[in-house]
């Protein structure tokens, strides 16, 4: 496969490999970081050597079902509804 990059390897800082080989990597839902509601998980490989890069939470329906609900709940209540597009694509950090 490294032939296809015509020898061009983008470089991974030593924290970031540290960061994939630590836990298994959540979803963010609801502002919180969560495991797949079956626990389940999957492989994601660096596509340019096949190495295992981290193992992801396998989302299911029961998993998005959540996630709509948590962004339509944000939406109705929180400040996004009554803000510009504009702003919203902007947030200011001042804002949780």
């Amino acid at each position: 496969m490294q032939a296809y990059l015509s020898g061009h390897v983008p470089s991974v800082s030593a924290g970031t490999r540290a960061w994939l080989a630590g836990a298994d990597k959540k979803m963010l839902i609801d502002g919180n970081w969560v495991s797949a509601v079956s626990g389940a998980t999957f492989d994601t490989c660096d596509p340019a050597n096949g190495r295992l890069l981290a193992r992801v939470a396998r989302g299911a329906s029961v998993d998005v079902d959540a996630a709509v609900a948590a962004a339509r709940r944000a939406f109705d209540d929180g400040p996004g509804r009554r803000m510009p597009p504009a702003e919203r694509c902007h947030p200011k950090s001042s804002r949780p």
